[in-house]
C-alpha cells in the first residue's frame, strides 16, 4: 500500500514550541513523531521525510543526528537555534542539501512559514525524483531501441555480405 500523507519528525525539548509544531503540522495534514531525546529520534527516524530539530538539545549531539538524517533520509530540515557559530553553519551547508535556520525565541508566525517552506521543498524534491526516474526509464528505453536498431543493422550487413559472397 503506497503512502499518500508526508511525515514530519520534530525533535525539540521545549514542551511549548514542540506543541506548536505540532499544531502547525496537524493543519497542514502531516503525520507526525516527536521526540526530546537525540537517541530515540535516531532510533525512529526511518521513513521521515521532513525533520525539524532544536540545535541544543541536552542529551547528545545534534551533529550526529543529522549526519543520521542525511544516511537515512533526503528530506529537508529545520534547525532551531540559540546559538550558533558561523564556522558550524557551513558544516551544516556541506551537510544538507536544504535547511532552515531558527533563531530563539520562536514566533509561531515564522514556525508557519518554515513548515510552509519545507513542505513545498520536501514536494519539489518528489516531483525531481519522480521525473528523473522518467527520465531514466525513458533513456534505458531509447538505449534499448538503439541496441535493438543496431543489432537489426549489423545482422541484416552480415546477411547481405554472405548473399553477395555466395
Amino acid at each position: 500500500m503506497e503512502r499518500t500523507s508526508v511525515k514530519l519528525l520534530i525533535i525539540e525539548d521545549q514542551d511549548e514550541t514542540r506543541k506548536t509544531l505540532r499544531d502547525l503540522a496537524y493543519e497542514l495534514g502531516l503525520e507526525i513523531e516527536c521526540h526530546t531525546r537525540i537517541g530515540d529520534a535516531i532510533t525512529s527516524m526511518s521513513g521521515y521525510d521532513i525533520m525539524v530539530m532544536d540545535w541544543h538539545l541536552p542529551n547528545g549531539d545534534p551533529e550526529t543526528l543529522l549526519d543520521e538524517w542525511a544516511n537515512r533520509n533526503k528530506g529537508p530540515v529545520a534547525i532551531i537555534y540559540s546559538e550558533m557559530s558561523d564556522i558550524v553553519k557551513v558544516r551544516l551547508l556541506s551537510k544538507l542539501i536544504t535547511w532552515n535556520l531558527i533563531a530563539q525565541p520562536v514566533r509561531q508566525e515564522e514556525l508557519e512559514e518554515v513548515m510552509r517552506v519545507l513542505l513545498r521543498r520536501y514536494i519539489d524534491y518528489v516531483m525531481l525524483s519522480a521525473n528523473m526516474k522518467y527520465v531514466s526509464i525513458r533513456i534505458r528505453w531509447l538505449m534499448w531501441g538503439l541496441g535493438f536498431t543496431l543489432v537489426t543493422t549489423l545482422a541484416v550487413a552480415i546477411a547481405m555480405v554472405l548473399l553477395i559472397i555466395h
